[in-house]
């Protein structure tokens, strides 16, 4: 006889006079913790965790996507294929597109106006650790850009983005 087997054979009547006593008295069971009588609230519970998992790599799934398109957009804009103010504009075209959770953060940015706000967003991408002390060409392309915004703000007031 196999060493399952003769495990199986051993176990049985322990198993059996376990699944007895969890019928006769279900509450000794409740008492060490196992408690089968809720299992279709278990079941339920699960369900809607699994719901709700599936709700949020849903979400991370939309979040990433959107880095991806801003990390394109910077991409664009340090290669010279785009102006401040079109990669703003495409900032805001992509909230405007698929609001996020995190899209309410431009009204912290400092500026008086949503454009010049968008601006700023794509500032802080372009150099996102603010190497204020090292000479980066990310951080040489976001002085000059940031010089460019503060001299059309002092002229216009106000920045508006087209698309």
């Amino acid at each position: 006889m196999s060493k399952a087997s003769s495990l199986l054979l051993f176990m049985s009547p322990a198993l059996f006079a376990l699944l007895s006593v969890a019928h006769e008295r279900p509450e000794w069971l409740v008492r060490m913790g196992i408690d089968f009588g809720d299992l279709g609230v278990y079941e339920r519970q699960l369900e809607a965790e699994e719901t709700k998992r599936y709700a949020l790599e849903q979400r991370l799934h939309c979040v990433g996507d959107r880095l991806a398109v801003k990390a394109a957009i910077i991409a664009d804009l340090e290669a010279g294929r785009l102006t401040l103010f079109a990669a703003a504009a495409r900032f805001r075209e992509l909230d405007a597109r698929s609001p996020s959770a995190t899209s309410h953060f431009i009204e912290l940015l400092p500026g008086a106006s949503p454009g010049e706000k968008y601006c700023r967003s794509v500032l802080i991408w372009l150099d996102p650790y603010d190497h204020r002390d090292t000479e980066t060409e990310a951080r040489r392309l976001a002085q000059r850009l940031e010089k460019e915004l503060d001299e059309h703000v002092r002229c216009h007031r106000v920045v508006e983005l087209t698309n």
